[in-house]
């Protein structure tokens, strides 16, 4: 189990919102145990966790608890920050350069949709690669020579506007989204999955083994055996363990397109 330390502004919405849905989050993931603060002190040495989140907006910082925070992920811890994590604390310049990003403002909340790069499906596997939130699209201004890896965008007013990153920073990982103003974001699905595999990312989690699937009828209409197969071969940590088909002609097709490795059966 990975230990996460969830820190928030206080114990009022959107933080308590987000703090609760988290703990859920977290607590269905079954890989994880969560720890919730606002108590910004327990930035100065949160070595016994294996990642940080943060639901942060504006305040202070001492300088123990940016030292803090920026030396643990630079020594391998993991970072996970949304939303307003990078507003408000421009003045802190370690911290900022660490999120990578400063917002600078947006337009009045609205739906957009949002688009994710399926170039990043070996290390966020198997996201939505599109999906439409009611949310703030941010604008934001880069505080960091460091490459920023971004993995999705939100299409507001016609144009794609950056909406998530990955970075490295020292040893350390970090995973940051815009997404996340209020309880209409932190609700929705494709918010949450991209939250437990940003955590699962900078905690270094990978899959186990692939999720073996048998295809139940090798179908012929509009080359259906095919298509799923390809499909399941398509997605990541999948792949086809068994055909099953009552008519030995199916089977024949299935053994040349998947070939002898992969068992067949006339009876499940």
């Amino acid at each position: 189990m990975k230990r996460i330390l969830l820190l928030i502004n206080a114990h009022n919405p959107p933080f308590s919102q987000f703090a609760s849905m988290f703990e859920g989050l977290v607590d269905g993931a079954s890989q994880f145990t969560l720890d919730v603060t606002d108590d910004r002190n327990a930035l100065c040495d949160p070595s016994d966790y294996d990642a940080v989140a943060l639901y942060i907006a504006s305040g202070e910082l001492t300088r123990d608890q940016e030292k803090g925070i920026t030396g643990y992920v630079r020594n391998g811890g993991g970072l996970l920050a949304v939303h307003t994590a990078n507003a408000g604390l421009a003045q802190y310049a370690d911290y900022i350069e660490m999120i990578g990003t400063e917002f600078i403002g947006h337009d009045p909340l609205g739906d957009f949709d949002v688009e994710v790069d399926p170039a990043f499906d070996d290390i966020l596997p198997r996201m939505s690669r599109s999906f439409r939130v009611q949310d703030e699209c941010y604008n934001m201004d880069i505080k960091t020579e460091a490459p920023l890896r971004w993995f999705q965008h939100g299409i507001w007013k016609l144009e794609r506007q950056p909406l998530g990153y990955l970075r490295d920073y020292g040893k350390g990982r970090v995973f940051y989204t815009a997404l996340g103003h209020d309880n209409r974001t932190f609700v929705h699905a494709d918010f949450q999955d991209q939250l437990i595999k940003g955590l699962r990312y900078v905690c270094g989690m990978t899959d186990g083994s692939p999720v073996r699937i048998g295809l139940v009828g090798y179908g012929p209409l509009f080359g259906m055996g095919r298509h799923h197969s390809e499909q399941i071969a398509a997605t990541r940590g999948f792949e086809l363990g068994a055909v099953c088909d009552r008519d030995p002609a199916r089977l024949e097709a299935a053994r040349e397109e998947q070939g002898e490795d992969v068992p067949m059966f006339e009876d499940a």
